[in-house]
């Protein structure tokens, strides 16, 4: 579900992750992408799904999976590298 456009990242940190996703860019030395959401939630990506293009963010509290079918659903539910 895409959120209101008063509810979301600035257009520049959702093109960002836009790109990082589509070029498959994993920049930690342990092989994991970050993401924050609007509802302060933190996450992480594993760059092994990543290069499968499997989209399974981890939660970093809890450790519950959320997957999401392409970089527009992950980033439309409010999630954003960070």
């Amino acid at each position: 579900m895409k959120l209101p456009e008063s509810q979301q990242w600035s257009a520049t940190l959702r093109a960002e992750t836009q790109r990082a996703l589509e070029e498959k860019q994993i920049a930690t030395p342990e092989g994991r992408l970050y993401f924050k959401n609007l509802n302060g939630q933190k996450s992480f990506l594993e760059a092994k799904n990543l290069l499968k293009n499997h989209l399974a963010l981890q939660n970093s509290i809890d450790s519950s999976i959320s997957c999401f079918r392409s970089a527009n659903h992950l980033i439309d539910a409010g999630w954003v590298l960070d």
